[in-house]
């Protein structure tokens, strides 16, 4: 009963902070209650089962917590102001928790499909809400809502995509069509949105799948199984392009792109070069976490994980928060060529490395360690290969 409460809880926190509170109303305290009470009830079921308390931890986790300790102390003696690194620092750490604790859920699970779910339903509501009841953003860009950032909409429905990649099962005609038809829909919705990257992102992912995922998983499938699949996923595809060509056409999507690739984007290339001289001006600690935005000319966040991180937290920051990075990627690898498991965990540790090369790619424009979304898909790639990848002695990682 305690894991289940924890789990709904879970669910509402993340639909409220990424939904609800955005398109309807906020409520006060209610994601601190959300969050106690997803704690609390995980803590007593654990309790009851006398259960470990690394099952929630890895070593990816620990770095990060290093990460926020240090910068909370580096950065109270060198910030210019300490409420604004404190409220920051306050907001990371409540995203560590969320993390371990969506880490305690998937081990007790034995998968990490709650979290998957959630999120597809997550996605589907912004999406759907998006198409039909968006809202102008900058001049053409369609956003959830006036206040809502089209871009962080694009990567939240880059990983609604990446979950129902996941959670395909070719033995199901219902199961692919459902997929088919939500990642299409996703992506369509990324093309209102007018994100560029996070519409490469999606790009690159639909690719990669098709190539190493889908492709795994019908070598194992009989040959009517394998011509129903990609029937079905065909008709899908050239049905989205017949109908989408037109609209993508007059779409701002293209015209940002070709912005992008005929003139490139001067203001971000100033923010990554301002974030360069903040960076050799303190390089082993950095201007203080979240300092950049109050030290900018620009008055705002440097829009690139990488370049905030150097900016912010020096050479110091930049070896925590990265090597956890590293690890995840030698983990999830490791996984994919462990002929010891199942064929249909290595092509699910194929599409956790998928999703993992995107994130790389969005760091260029996002700041992951900012983002609830970005610390669920995190959360969901360290949940997955504590779950699979089995250390060797005398290994790190």
């Amino acid at each position: 009963m305690w894991l289940n409460l924890s789990k709904i809880s879970l669910a509402l926190l993340i639909l409220y902070m990424s939904y609800f509170q955005v398109v309807f109303f906020s409520i006060p305290k209610l994601v601190l209650l959300l969050g106690i009470l997803t704690v609390l009830f995980l803590i007593i079921f654990m309790y009851q089962r006398s259960t470990p308390i690394n099952n929630g931890f890895t070593v990816e986790i620990v770095l990060w917590i290093a990460f926020a300790v240090s910068s909370l102390f580096i950065g109270y003696v060198i910030a210019i102001n300490h409420g604004h690194l404190i409220s920051a620092i306050v907001t990371l750490i409540e995203y560590l928790i969320l993390i371990i604790a969506i880490c305690f859920v998937s081990k007790y699970d034995g998968n990490i499909d709650y979290t998957v779910n959630v999120y597809i339903i997550l996605a589907l509501s912004c999406a759907l809400t998006t198409i039909f009841w968006g809202v102008d953003f900058l001049g053409g860009q369609i956003s959830l809502t006036a206040t809502t950032n089209p871009n962080g909409l694009g990567v939240l429905l880059v990983t609604g995509i990446f979950c129902l990649l996941y959670k395909m099962d070719i033995d199901k005609k219902i199961n692919i069509i459902f997929t088919s038809s939500g990642a299409l829909i996703f992506l369509y919705t990324i093309i209102l949105t007018g994100s560029r990257k996070s519409f490469l992102a999606a790009s690159l992912l639909l690719v990669y799948w098709v190539l190493l995922c889908l492709r795994g998983t019908l070598k194992k499938a009989t040959f009517s199984r394998k011509t129903g699949v990609i029937i079905l996923v065909s008709v899908a595809a050239i049905s989205f392009i017949y109908y989408i060509t037109p609209v993508f056409e007059e779409s701002v999507m293209l015209y940002r792109l070709t912005n992008l690739f005929e003139s490139g984007d001067t203001i971000r290339t100033g923010m990554y070069t301002e974030a360069y001289d903040f960076f050799i001006s303190s390089p082993l600690y950095g201007i203080g976490y979240k300092n950049y935005e109050l030290l900018s000319v620009y008055r705002t966040y440097s829009h690139s994980t990488y370049a905030e991180a150097l900016a912010c937290t020096g050479l110091l920051g930049v070896f925590l928060y990265f090597s956890a990075y590293i690890i995840m990627a030698v983990k999830t690898i490791r996984v994919i060529i462990n002929k010891h498991l199942s064929h249909n965990v290595r092509i699910q540790a194929r599409n956790i490395l998928g999703i993992f090369l995107v994130m790389l790619f969005l760091g260029t424009g996002v700041i992951h360690f900012y983002e609830i979304n970005s610390s669920i898909v995190f959360a969901m790639i360290i949940s997955f290969n504590k779950l699979y990848y089995k250390s060797r002695k005398l290994v790190l990682f």
